[in-house]
């Protein structure tokens, strides 16, 4: 029996009347709009609404005749003889009526009243009342303006339609272009072409209509459809014209729309769904409390460590609940001593240091609900809104209690380990231990010596001579069994970058991590050695299949894909292995090496962190790789390099925003060499930072001169390459350069890869921060095809993200890569980043990605790279002229 037949009934309960005057009186100061009880014409009741609606204070008026908001009597009386017969027989009463507030001007009111009980009029009446003013001078002057004002509705921003019987009467341009249609073909359509289907088309009837019928104004947010079917939401707000039912009658309506909006919030929507994600699938517990230590988060893996319900935890006090009392008073003693203030034993103590310098982190233990205590890593953030406001605290607590266990173990072995050495020193004669010494001092000269001879001292592999020796080894053992030997030779790829920017120390711990996990991807009797720098040799003997081979240099490969951290860097190398086969590819130790070291280069051309055999054609190849070096050592030094630039286009304000500087080569030898044939084997040497800093200065120079022509400014985009960027003078040489050419900084952006920005992030944070603070742009080219980690990409001062071509290229074939594309999109939203999309060179892929919110491009769609003379002609066209 639910509350209101108990009513009925008459057997309403102490507990029912006291709910049900707690839900009144909720009602009464949550309303949102003004609530009033009169009783015998006078105010026996109101809310706070109702009251500053008339300009009285809540106790002024209570108490006072209802005649009092009413600016005559005459008005009193009609209003009394319009509700009088409706409120008496039971049905409510709703009108519109001017009020005079307490100061004398007069308020506007939608009025809604009726009886308390119809069977009890000496109960009072209930009087709803929403402060219309505005609205209606609004709509009056809305009137006014269409009928008097025709060509402000035709130039209006808005969507504007007069309907009839849901028939286009009249509209504005604005209409006709947001559906699609030509001008002065939508009059006398039915709106049901707008709507997707027939069940929206006809809610919108009952939902909006039936408010209409009782003289408000409506507004709703709508998806419809365009002429060619694609999808725009609208916020649509509508208001009757005339009398009668507006389903029939005549209706004005305004549509605004709001379909970039929409896509911003989708976006937005995914951005925190996908964070809470990973809040939620996070392995280690996750606690985030306010300032206060009052839990307003936490994840699962909190729930489990700790034994609590989701609702025991959240609006629980930390440390309270979770910490041991004396580690707490212990700390806050620790820190009062540290910090030369009293920190007294509460929250104060996890988060003042979190406060100063960002986090602290030490071990706690925590007391789990069934009372056992375990031993956590607990590391407290400070969690800061953009204004630097600190907002709350994140703690990361991880259980140690395994790690612990093993410590002691180790600590017990250790110290049994070292009562037993003792014990037995004791037991041996001095003579014994002085024999013993020398022994053992000679032997190990003696295999110090051997070592060095035989095996690299960075990795303790066999050498170059130990290798030469049982290469020889297997090759005769190979020709006595009419068998095969194979022979791989590894290079690191990009070890050189690591060793130059980290230092040779890294470098070497580097070599050491490589050769323990290549080493254990090996049979025993394979030989691993290190012939120098970053190169290894292997030797497989008695070999019974190609296919074996292809097996080990995939396990070789796979061995090194997981990132390995060293000195506090976590560090990815992968390498390029080059094979041949003995005795096809060579019968001597020299020719096999020489071709295993050919063929490895065929797998860096072919994109590193792979493997190629040995063909004969590869020593043609090696030749034209010379060649082709050679060549451009000449080219760079004869100014054979040529400068193109291609249009970076804007399709929101349709025009081109800038230009990339692009380099090509015409070599009078090989004809026009694209950079894909020369940057590579640039990059191989010190070319590439030479060519880097011809373009730079090349594209600076021709900028410049645009602005002298007095064309419009523009921005100029150039690629630094990873050698490029890591120059330790290259803020001083991006400074002198600008301040030669007179180029401002402003208009300058850089283009970074991922992969460069990806070794010793602290410098490069340094270097970038370095640049702008000139005034310098920065982009991050080829998005998405490197590894680089969200948490990096947020500190990093970035202005852009460049979506890579080879994901727009796929558009339409590819889920993943538009997928991919999303996200990125996504991402470049939620940090506040400009995009730009490479490659676009369809309608396709530019009309996917701007569905998807992308506005920027670069592609063959709109221009190939073309000379400066040639990109002179376009400035200032538009961008739609443009397309192919």
């Amino acid at each position: 029996m639910n509350t209101k037949t108990r009513v009925d009934q008459g057997v309403l309960s102490s507990d029912d009347k006291l709910q049900a005057a707690y839900e009144v009186q909720a009602i009464f100061q949550h309303a949102f709009i003004g609530i009033a009880m009169t009783r015998d014409r006078r105010f026996v009741r109101c809310n706070k609404v109702f009251a500053n609606m008339l300009g009285y204070s809540q106790q002024d008026l209570v108490g006072l005749p209802g005649r009092c908001i009413y600016p005559s009597d005459e008005a009193y009386a009609q209003m009394g003889a319009e509700a009088g017969g409706l409120l008496a027989a039971g049905q409510p009463f709703r009108t519109e009526r001017y009020f005079v507030r307490q100061d004398g001007t007069e308020v506007l009111c939608a009025v809604s009243a009726s009886t308390v009980d119809p069977s009890h009029p000496e109960w009072g009446t209930i009087w709803l009342c929403s402060d219309i003013t505005v609205e209606r001078q609004q709509q009056a002057q809305l009137r006014t303006a269409l009928l008097e004002n025709q060509a402000l509705v035709d130039g209006a921003a808005l969507g504007i339609v007069v309907l009839k019987n849901r028939r286009v009467e009249r509209c504005n341009p604005q209409l006709e272009t947001m559906f699609g249609y030509a001008a002065g073909t939508m009059l006398g359509m039915s709106t049901r072409a707008w709507y997707v289907n027939a069940a929206e088309f006809e809610g919108v009837g009952v939902r909006l209509y039936d408010q209409l019928a009782q003289g408000g104004a409506v507004t709703q947010e709508q998806r419809l459809q365009r002429r060619d079917g694609s999808i725009l939401w609208v916020r649509m707000s509508g208001r009757q014209l005339g009398v009668g039912s507006p389903m029939s009658g005549t209706t004005l309506w305004m549509y605004d729309d709001i379909t970039e909006k929409r896509q911003i919030e989708d976006a937005l929507s995914a951005a925190t769904a996908l964070n809470q994600a990973v809040f939620d699938s996070a392995g280690a517990a996750l606690i985030a409390t306010d300032t206060q230590g009052v839990i307003q988060l936490f994840n699962a893996a909190a729930e489990r460590m700790l034994g609590y319900g989701a609702a025991e935890l959240q609006y629980q006090e930390t440390p309270a609940l979770l910490h041991d009392g004396a580690e707490v008073q212990a700390y806050a003693a620790q820190l009062s001593d540290e910090l030369g203030e009293l920190v007294e034993p509460g929250f104060d103590v996890f988060c003042i240091k979190a406060r100063l310098s960002g986090k602290d982190e030490r071990e706690w233990t925590y007391i789990c609900k069934n009372g056992q205590r375990i031993p956590v890593s607990l590391c407290v953030t400070a969690l800061r809104a953009p204004s630097g406001q600190i907002t709350g605290y994140l703690g990361i607590a991880t259980d140690i209690s395994e790690r612990k266990k093993a410590q002691q173990l180790i600590q017990q072995s250790k110290e049994e380990l070292e009562a037993k050495v003792l014990q037995r020193t004791t037991e041996l004669a001095d003579s014994n231990v002085r024999l013993q010494a020398e022994v053992s001092e000679r032997s190990e000269i003696e295999r110090q010596m051997r070592d060095l001879a035989h095996y690299d001292p960075v990795t303790g592999l066999p050498n170059r001579n130990l290798l030469r020796d049982r290469m020889t080894q297997a090759l005769l053992q190979g020709k006595r069994d009419n068998g095969h030997v194979a022979v791989m030779f590894l290079d690191l790829d990009r070890f050189k970058n690591i060793n130059d920017t980290l230092g040779h120390q890294v470098g070497d711990a580097l070599l050491r991590l490589v050769a323990l996990r290549l080493s254990m991807a090996l049979r025993t009797t394979d030989t691993l050695a290190r012939i120098g720098g970053d190169e290894f040799v292997l030797i497989l003997p008695g070999l019974c299949s190609a296919n074996y081979v292809e097996g080990v240099a995939d396990k070789l490969l796979s061995a090194l894909q997981a990132p390995m951290e060293v000195q506090e860097h976590i560090l990815h190398i992968t390498t390029s292995i080059g094979i041949c086969i003995y005795p096809q590819d060579g019968a001597d130790t020299d020719v096999l090496l020489r071709n295993a070291d050919t063929a490895m280069y065929q797998a860096k051309a072919a994109g590193r962190n792979t493997y190629r055999f040995f063909t004969e054609s590869m020593n043609q190849e090696a030749d034209r790789h010379f060649r082709i070096e050679s060549a451009l050592r000449s080219g760079v030094r004869d100014n054979e390099l040529r400068l193109l630039f291609q249009p970076l286009i804007d399709m929101t304000h349709n025009r081109i925003f800038g230009v990339e500087a692009l380099v090509r080569w015409q070599s009078p030898i090989l004809g026009l060499v694209m950079p894909g044939q020369f940057i590579g084997i640039a990059e191989e040497t010190d070319l590439i930072v030479e060519i880097d800093s011809w373009v730079f200065r090349q594209a600076c120079e021709q900028a410049a001169q645009w602005r002298r022509q007095g064309f419009p400014d523009i921005t100029l985009a150039v690629n630094l390459s990873a050698r490029q960027f890591r120059r330790k003078d290259l803020v001083a040489f991006v400074s002198g350069v600008l301040a030669q050419t007179g180029y401002p900084a402003h208009l300058l952006e850089l283009e970074i890869t991922e992969s460069a920005l990806m070794h010793n992030v602290a410098e490069v944070i340094q270097t970038l921060d370095q640049l702008v603070a000139l005034g310098v742009r920065l982009a991050i080219d080829d998005f998405g095809t490197g590894y680089s980690s969200l948490a990096y990409l947020k500190r990093f001062p970035v202005h852009k993200l460049k979506i890579d071509q080879s994901f727009v290229r796929d558009i339409g074939q590819a889920d993943s890569d538009l997928g991919i594309i999303k996200t990125v999109i996504a991402l470049a939203q939620t940090l506040k980043l400009d995009l730009l999309a490479e490659g676009v060179e369809t309608q396709a892929h530019l009309m996917t990605l701007r569905a998807m919110g992308c506005e920027c491009f670069q592609g063959y769609l709109f221009s190939k790279p073309v000379t400066a003379g040639e990109i002179e002609k376009m400035l200032g066209a538009t961008a739609t002229s443009l397309l192919r």
